[in-house]
């Protein structure tokens, strides 16, 4: 979580896929992941606040101190793997999340349910 000046907050989260499983970028908010015959799709949103980014990292460690795309392979080993970032930012509330789903219909409904008007009140009350 980042605070910005202005009240502005930037909330970004990581989901670290298996080193086996093929990504592909299909728009600037959308991936497609398969592994062993299988498809999932993945869509970050927002319930409060706007998507503000979405990046596929794989075994990126130019950064001194940091190392992303990397998941513990064999003991004390990493393994190269795609890590997907993402990232929610309001000027006041941020809250939001990955949406998966193996098929459009399923999607398509998940997308539904978190549109709703009641799903955002419940979890802006905390």
């Amino acid at each position: 979580v980042t605070a910005l000046d202005g009240g502005g907050l930037t909330i970004r989260a990581f989901a670290h896929l298996a080193p086996e499983t093929l990504v592909a970028v299909e728009g600037p908010r959308r991936v497609q992941a398969r592994q062993a015959g299988r498809r999932l799709g993945l869509v970050p949103f927002a319930i409060a606040g706007r998507v503000a980014g979405l990046e596929a990292v794989i075994a990126r460690g130019d950064r001194p101190g940091t190392m992303q795309g990397f998941v513990v392979g064999q003991p004390g080993t990493l393994a190269p793997a795609c890590t997907l970032a993402y990232a929610v930012t309001s000027r006041g509330t941020a809250c939001g999340g990955l949406l998966m789903a193996v098929d459009g219909p399923a999607e398509d409904s998940l997308a539904r349910i978190l549109a709703r008007d009641e799903l955002t009140r419940f979890l802006m009350q905390a």
